[in-house]
């Protein structure tokens, strides 16, 4: 039987002239992740847990009286616009990165690594799907699971803070704050989706993928940081994707005037987007790379 006939469990195969067929791709990958009830509670626990400080962050400002805002942090002035941005950058410093880049490698580390374990990559490429339908369509299925663990956290304290507003005291630069949050999660959440997902191509064990990207994250600080106290130089400190994304949400989120022992944000930056590159580049080649059969 030619492998353009071969069913796979998760896509019909149907042949479509619609123009979205990496859409098919992200739905099946979607569905796939979560095949099992296990598999479900499980995320459901991770996405719980990711939820912890940014639930009660806004608990805190939904709450909190009119008047004890204003005692808090006085008439005017600056408004809430500098507590919006530090309860925003804390966030994503002291809690988001960890769990973001725990929940994307379970995910991830499956996406495509099952795929080349099943020789299921090989069925979706022989049926009338583009390699680039399904570059795109795992990679967003990937970001879309992130989703609720970096973006929906960050915006509910952006909206819980603006909640709390009053005549005296309120947000200055809502619009403003808002496209930083929106530029400092999406950042994130390309690098996590990226990086699980290329590692997820270049294995058929999903559990080496897996190991592979948290490992990768969690060990880097300490390298980094090591590396930055031995030599007295903060540039190695780029080392870490992890410190990078730290300097880079406190510029954006306008904290650089704190006492800070990173390097410039700008190197920062140019780490984290080229890590996403790099990426982006690297499951390119390895899916054109793969032969198929008709």
């Amino acid at each position: 039987m030619a492998i353009r006939e071969i069913g796979y469990r998760h896509w019909e195969g149907t042949y479509t002239s619609h123009a979205f067929r990496w859409w098919t791709v992200t739905r099946a990958a979607l569905r796939s992740t979560v095949f099992s009830k296990g598999r479900l509670v499980l995320l459901l626990i991770l996405t719980a847990v990711a939820w912890a400080m940014p639930f009660f962050q806004g608990l805190f400002w939904f709450f909190l009286p009119p008047e004890a805002v204003t005692a808090i942090y006085g008439e005017g002035g600056g408004g809430l616009d500098r507590p919006l941005r530090q309860n925003l950058d804390e966030l994503v410093k002291s809690w988001q990165w960890m769990w973001g880049v725990l929940f994307s490698a379970v995910v991830g580390s499956r996406l495509v690594s099952n795929d080349l374990r099943s020789e299921a990559l090989y069925i979706y490429l022989a049926k009338p799907l583009r390699r680039i339908d399904y570059i795109i369509g795992k990679m967003l299925a990937c970001v879309i699971w992130l989703i609720p663990i970096t973006m929906a956290p960050a915006l509910w304290v952006y909206a819980a803070v603006n909640g709390a507003s009053n005549n005296q005291i309120f947000v200055h630069e809502r619009g403003e704050i808002f496209w930083e949050l929106v530029w400092v999660e999406l950042t994130f959440m390309f690098l996590c989706a990226v990086a699980a997902v290329t590692i997820s191509s270049l294995t058929k064990r999903w559990v080496l993928a897996l190991v592979a990207w948290i490992g990768a994250m969690f060990i880097s600080v300490p390298i980094a940081v090591i590396s930055s106290e031995a030599s007295r130089n903060d540039e190695w400190l780029y080392l870490s994707p992890v410190t990078s994304l730290w300097t880079f949400s406190d510029h954006v989120f306008e904290q650089n005037d704190a006492p800070n022992f990173f390097p410039d944000w700008v190197g920062a930056a140019w780490v984290l987007h080229g890590l996403i590159a790099l990426g982006i580049a690297v499951f390119i080649t390895r899916v054109i790379r793969i032969e198929v059969s008709e």
